[in-house]
Formats: C-alpha cells, structure tokens, sequence
C-alpha cells in the first residue's frame, strides 16, 4: 500500500429564501492509502463526499459545501511517515 495526497475542489452554495447569492471555492487535501492511484482516487472521492456539508448561516439562509472533483493526487515517496517529512511540493514559474 502507498499514501497519497489528495486536492479536493469542494464550491460553497449560500441560498437565502429565494435564490442562490453567491458561490465559493475551497482547496482541501486528504491524506489516502491505496495500492495503486486508481484505489486512492477511488477513495479520495469517498472521503470527500462524506465531508460535504451544510449549516443555516448567520443571514438565516442554507450554506451548503459540496464536494465536485479530486484536482490532483500525489504519491507521497517517503518509506515512512513521521514529523517533518515532506508530503508533496511543486514547482512555480
């Protein structure tokens, strides 16, 4: 089995009583197992549907955060995970 890092895309809805007035978006990463990327994906997906959730808001009107993609998934190629190791990196221009 290896460990994965997963980037999930999850967009808020704010709903008052009468229409949708205004959407955001949130980065959120998972730490998976799987034995191959598929398998992690496959669970990336699972977990992040299960932290899709909703709360009335301070407006008294319905925000729901709701899960839409695995962005990326990253093997994570230390033998082993402790403090202080590096999980994922990427390069910037």
């Amino acid at each position: 089995m290896k460990w994965y890092t997963a980037k999930c895309l999850y967009r808020t809805h704010f709903h008052d009583s009468t229409q949708c007035s205004g959407i955001l978006g949130e980065y959120r990463y998972y730490l998976v197992m799987g034995d191959d990327e598929d398998a992690a994906r496959e669970k990336s997906v699972n977990i992040a549907r299960n932290n899709a959730h909703g709360y009335l808001n301070a407006e008294g009107g319905t925000t729901a955060w709701i899960f839409e993609e695995v962005v990326e998934l990253h093997e994570i190629l230390a033998p082993e995970l402790s403090e202080g190791v590096e999980i994922f990196s990427e390069y910037i221009p």
